[in-house]
């Protein structure tokens, strides 16, 4: 029979059957004939036509009732088949009484009137004998299937069964995630029935709506056609297939009826409309069960020996086929017997019932005594019989007769034990399935710790290889693997619990991380850019390539031969880093990277690749952080040094980061560095905190201390210029900043008797002050200038911290010394007392002090501001004039000339290493950039006073009033040091400045 023949006779039996369906609807019909479902269906016909063929019956061999061997009636056979001799004695067999034909029945399946709208399920009616590569090329090129990392095959029982919905609902929700989880497929029979129907209903109860294609779950159904009710509407025309192919639920009643009176209503199954995928097996026959069996099993072969799976090339490992048996019958148990004789893993779902049950009271029946034989089959006396009991009350299908036969394949179902693994159902938590799956394939692997490691890295399960590879007992063979390639495996894959692993585990950062492999990090996230696609990997991409570019750009232009590639290959790929972190923390710091030391490009040494780093957890949490990953930047932030300073330095390299995500309108990623960038100063608040409550004094000198690892920066510096205000404002801050801004005079001196002691000196006796002395120079009762600085130097240099028990021990004790007007022992002979400073001494710390600096400023401010007034007033007078500029004029240039240079001497004592990060640094004080336009006022003011004459001259005094009123505007950040007056400005300011209030004012 051709297929235009058995297509036209499928068609015809349709009609007279009364089988019509609705009209599909616009919406309906658009997404069958979209754009992109064209280009699919030609690209399937191709295929089809090409490699697929179906099976026909071409010898009728008459059985009984007008129906051939085949399982068809006499009046489906073609006119050849008839022919055939009907008297002959030869026995009917697929392989010689059957042909292939061209293929008709291929496309889309769309499920009407199941209850859910089901997305379109591409299916096939294949040949029994296609080649497994054949097949793979369908479900992976044609069908666009990703490759799968393990492959879930269910078997059990093919009728209804009854489940607690408890029990039911922990398997449903137990598979679904172990199959996204590991990114497996599941395999069934598609039937909707048995456990073909639980697997259907848990892909549809637990299946993502808004899943992409390439991430949703696949459920392959592979299932005989000739078993298949309403197949009908499956048979395409002119070998085009069925795009789509209406498979209803209604026409499904209409059938099951309708062969009913045939009595042949247990020979067809419908499929289940949940399944993703549908394989039709094809030999020729109709009703025939089982026909799938040989070519399901050597697909799950094929695809297992070809095709691997793992983290990486170095890692990976032949995609595992594990067995996952729920109830069944006679067919389940050689369905295991098989799969255990392939070494193919099984995992018994007890609690299921039948099958299922007989084999786990075996397998628990068989256990070995001795946990050194627990791979061993130990059959005891009595196995006979409690066998055989439990085969007649669980199977009781199987005849009396045929129980030994039954024990016979139990017992090849247990003969390889290490391939069984028990699944209780009862005691079991939803997530328990896939770590069942995964302990069995560990269990089929015990002799090979390496891919049992590779499996457990792919699935990202830290627990299950902490309890079954990394054990005492396996000490021996976990000892001997090669960690660092899977703690570099596990870094670029983000497992944050491996890494843990690993650490705890023998790898040393010492000597893991080299100049070569931390570029080999950088390189396959950003130079691949199939790896960490989106987020902050994208975001750093685009930051190596602006700075690629800004290089390539410099070195143009100032016609070096510098070696710069423009593609941003792996040899300059440090230092690039390390400019951006540069730029990240604002020129704090030089570059961590410089292009003399960490070029790894073919002119490097070997010694050099190799080279370890100083401090490797500094290395691999710059790293973390650039990419956004949490967890491993706190494993590292947790084993470096310089725990506050380190996250400073976070939170201010996140933060920028979250400038810049900002910039590029990523608001969710903006948002999401900026929280990550909070987590990190609340943690530096943590750490100063429990540091305070410890030791004061020495929290004092934690925060002055220059921190080598960052930069030779201070933690205040970074706080400062990173705007952290939730750190600069913990009381061991304020009480350090209070100490340096009263300088060596008592916290508790009141401003009044700082401004009375400015204007009367003599008022500097009530004044009372405190050193910081070596204990030498305090016994010997000996206080200079030079002592006390070397005092101060010993108290406030960056020595070693001492233990907390030696610190007390050396505390310096820090009275408050008033003030002698009497000389020291080296002018007059007298000592002076204990509880004195000289008056020498006292004059120096007070007028060095910051809040006296502040307060003379502040004056000479005033001044400034009522001389600029006073002349602007009384004297300012064209050039024409006699006498003009006046003496208060050019006192007032001169006055301003100085201010122009206390700024630009800012400019150049500022932290940043870099004059151009200077620069940026001061511009970035908006009170600075106010400066700037004071001091181009003035010049202009200047320019017009000198060149402007007569009735223009007015325009003078304009630029004159203008800068003065600016002047006096500017005086207002003096009011910040006020600790009344001073958050009041600033909220003040904000509300101006910010949103719609800015109008409003």
């Amino acid at each position: 029979m051709t297929a235009r023949e058995e297509s036209q006779g499928a068609l015809a039996m349709h009609s007279k059957s009364g089988i019509y369906h609705k009209a599909i609807s616009e919406e309906q019909q658009l997404m069958f004939t979209g754009g992109n479902r064209q280009e699919f269906q030609q690209a399937y016909r191709k295929f089809a036509k090409q490699n697929i063929t179906h099976r026909s019956c071409c010898h009728y061999v008459e059985r009984s009732n007008d129906r051939c061997y085949c399982g068809r009636e006499k009046l489906a056979h073609s006119s050849d088949a008839l022919q055939y001799s009907e008297s002959c004695d030869v026995k009917w067999s697929c392989t010689a009484d059957t042909q292939p034909i061209e293929p008709s029945s291929f496309g889309e399946i769309y499920f009407n009137g199941f209850g859910v709208e089901s997305a379109l399920a591409p299916y096939a009616r294949i040949d029994h004998k296609m080649a497994p590569d054949v097949l793979w090329r369908l479900l992976h090129e044609v069908w666009d299937l990703p490759a799968p990392k393990l492959l879930i095959s269910v078997t059990g029982g093919a009728k209804d069964f009854f489940m607690k919905q408890r029990l039911k609902n922990i398997f449903k929700k137990g598979l679904v995630h172990a199959a996204k989880s590991t990114g497996a497929w599941i395999i069934s029979g598609g039937s909707n029935v048995g456990v073909m129907r639980y697997v259907g209903e848990a892909v549809q109860s637990y299946q993502d709506p808004f899943a992409s294609e390439q991430s949703s779950l696949v459920c392959i159904g592979i299932a005989t056609w000739g078993t298949q009710d309403n197949k009908q509407c499956m048979v395409g025309e002119n070998c085009q297939g069925k795009f789509p192919a209406i498979y209803s639920a209604k026409d499904m009643c209409h059938e099951c009826r309708l062969v009913g009176a045939n009595q042949h209503v247990h020979h067809h199954t419908e499929l289940d409309h949940n399944h993703t995928h549908f394989i039709l097996v094809d030999d020729g026959t109709e009703g025939k069960f089982g026909v799938e069996i040989k070519l399901r099993a050597a697909l799950e072969q094929f695809i297992s020996k070809v095709m691997s799976t793992g983290v990486s090339n170095e890692h990976s490992v032949p995609v595992p086929v594990i067995l996952l048996v729920l109830e069944g019958g006679k067919g389940t148990l050689q369905t295991v017997r098989e799969a255990v004789e392939m070494n193919t893993p099984v995992v018994i779902v007890q609690g299921s019932g039948r099958a299922a049950d007989l084999l786990a009271v075996a397998f628990k029946k068989t256990k070995p005594k001795s946990k050194q034989d627990e791979d061993i089959t130990t059959y005891p006396s009595d196995f006979e019989v409690f066998a055989a009991s439990a085969v007649r009350s669980l199977i009781t299908e199987v005849k009396e007769e045929d129980i030994g036969t039954t024990l016979d394949v139990v017992r090849g179902c247990l003969s390889n034990r290490k391939l069984i693994t028990i699944f209780n159902l009862k005691d079991a938590d939803t997530r328990d399935i896939d770590k069942a799956i995964l302990y069995a394939l560990l269990k089929a692997n015990k002799s090979d710790a390496s891919s049992q490691l590779n499996l457990a890295l792919a699935w990202n399960r830290s627990d299950v290889a902490r309890q079954e590879i990394f054990t005492a007992k396996r000490r021996h063979q976990w000892q001997n693997l090669e960690l660092s390639k899977s703690m570099f495996t596990a870094l670029v894959q983000d497992r944050v619990e491996f890494v843990q692993l690993f650490l705890d585990y023998g790898v040393q950062l010492s000597t893991f991380i080299t100049l070569e492999r931390l570029c080999n990090l950088y390189s396959c996230i950003v130079l691949d850019e199939t790896a960490g696609i989106g987020g902050a990997a994208d975001l750093l991409r685009t930051l190596v390539l602006r700075k690629q570019i800004s290089r390539r750009i410099w070195h143009w232009y100032w016609c070096t031969a510098r070696n710069v590639d423009g593609d941003g290959s792996a040899s300059n790929l440090l230092p690039i880093v390390g400019l951006i972190v540069q730029d990240l923390m604002g020129g704090q710091f030089p570059s961590i990277y410089p292009e003399g030391t960490c070029l790894t490009g073919p002119d490097c040494s070997s010694e050099n690749l190799k080279k370890p780093f100083s401090c490797p957890e500094r290395e691999l949490f710059l790293w973390a952080l650039l990419l956004n990953r949490r967890g491993l930047a706190q494993i590292f932030w947790k084993m470096g040094k310089d725990h506050i300073g380190a996250a400073l330095t976070a939170s201010k390299i996140l933060s920028s980061l979250a400038d810049v995500a900002k910039d590029s309108e990523e608001i969710d990623l903006s948002n999401d560095l900026h929280k990550h960038s909070v987590e990190f100063e609340q943690l530096a608040v943590g750490v100063v905190s429990d540091c305070y409550r410890r030791d004061k004094a020495m929290t004092h000198k934690l925060l002055v201390r220059e921190i080598m690892t960052w930069g030779q920066t201070t933690l205040l510096a970074i706080a400062d210029s990173a705007g952290q205000m939730d750190f600069m404002e913990h009381s061991a801050c304020q009480t350090k900043l209070n100490v340096v801004w009263k300088g060596r005079m008592a916290l508790y001196t009141s401003t009044w008797k700082i401004i009375l002691t400015m204007v009367i000196p003599w008022f500097l006796l009530s004044v009372k002050f405190k050193t910081k002395r070596h204990p030498a120079a305090i016994s010997d009762n000996t206080v200079g200038p030079a002592g006390d600085v070397e005092a101060e130097r010993l108290s406030d240099g960056n020595e070693h911290f001492s233990p907390s028990k030696s610190r007390k021990q050396q505390q310096i004790e820090k009275p408050l010394y008033k003030v002698s007007i009497s000389r020291g022992s080296h002018g007059n002979g007298r000592k002076l007392k204990k509880s004195t400073i000289d008056l020498g001494l006292a004059v120096w710390y007070f007028y060095m002090a910051p809040v006296t600096k502040f307060s003379y400023n502040l004056l000479s401010y005033t001044v400034y501001l009522a001389l600029m007034s006073y002349f602007l007033l009384t004297d300012l007078r064209p050039v024409s004039e006699p006498d003009s500029p006046s003496v208060l004029e050019f006192i007032a240039w001169g006055w301003t000339g100085t201010l122009l240079l206390e700024e630009m001497r800012q400019v150049f004592a500022r932290r940043e290493k870099a004059f151009w990060f200077k620069v940026l640094s001061w511009f970035d004080d908006s009170w600075n950039k106010f400066d700037l336009l004071i001091y181009t006022c003035f010049g202009v003011s200047v320019a017009c006073r000198l060149l402007l004459v007569g009735a223009e001259f007015r325009y003078a005094r304009m630029a004159y009033s203008v800068t003065l009123l600016l002047q006096y505007m500017r005086s207002v950040q003096m009011f910040y040091a006020n600790k009344d007056l001073g958050p009041k400005i600033i909220m003040i300011r904000r509300m101006v400045t910010v949103g719609d209030n800015t109008f409003s004012m």
